[in-house]
């Protein structure tokens, strides 16, 4: 779906933000620095944000990662089928205070890209989510698109996305996931996010 060019070039750009790494130094591994890395794109009319991350394993472990029930339980949560046919499934994201929430499977194309949404009643539009992997070598670039939906929540969204992310790249190239806390990422990011997706006031509107 997306050139290689286009996701080293953005890649570059989380790298020089990163000073240098994607998750921090090796050897700092108590310190993470959760610097931003998401930018804004627009396109199937929606507002998206976009992060690339590229992790030292080959697409088949990454996609292993992202596909299997078992490898997200380490990184990210715990899923179970609802609806096999509609490809609903209920996911509960690790943590204490988050309650499971029913996605689709929109589509799939194995070891290369899926797609998921979250229908929410109050919403005029489903929450969705992207992604792709490419080959670099031995490597992988995985490449994350979600919507905006709502700006106001946009901060804890996208810094959410973040922390899952490189969660992701720490199970991946075996690292310590507990140096990543959300509150951290949070703490980080929410300003970048809010000047990405600011939210309009009802003068602003109309």
């Amino acid at each position: 779906m997306y050139g290689t060019r286009g996701i080293q070039a953005q890649l570059r750009h989380d790298r020089a933000a990163h000073d240098g790494s994607i998750i921090g130094d090796p050897a700092r591994a108590t310190v993470v620095r959760p610097v931003p890395t998401g930018h804004r794109a627009r396109h199937d009319d929606q507002d998206w944000v976009v992060y690339t991350r590229r992790i030292e394993r080959g697409v088949d472990a990454v996609w292993e990662a992202l596909a299997s029930a078992d490898e997200r339980s380490r990184w990210v949560g715990t899923s179970r089928p609802v609806d096999d046919e509609s490809g609903e499934f209920l996911f509960t994201f690790e943590g204490d205070d988050l309650l499971p929430m029913t996605y689709r499977l929109d589509h799939v194309e194995p070891g290369r890209s899926a797609g998921i949404s979250l229908r929410d009643p109050g919403a005029e539009r489903s929450w969705r989510l992207e992604v792709d992997l490419l080959a670099d070598g031995d490597a992988t670039l995985l490449r994350v698109e979600q919507t905006i939906v709502n700006a106001a929540i946009a901060p804890w969204v996208a810094a959410g996305c973040e922390f899952y992310l490189d969660r992701l790249v720490a199970h991946l190239e075996g690292r310590e996931l507990r140096v990543h806390d959300y509150d951290e990422y949070f703490l980080g990011q929410a300003e970048h996010y809010r000047r990405l997706f600011p939210v309009q006031r009802r003068s602003e509107v109309g």
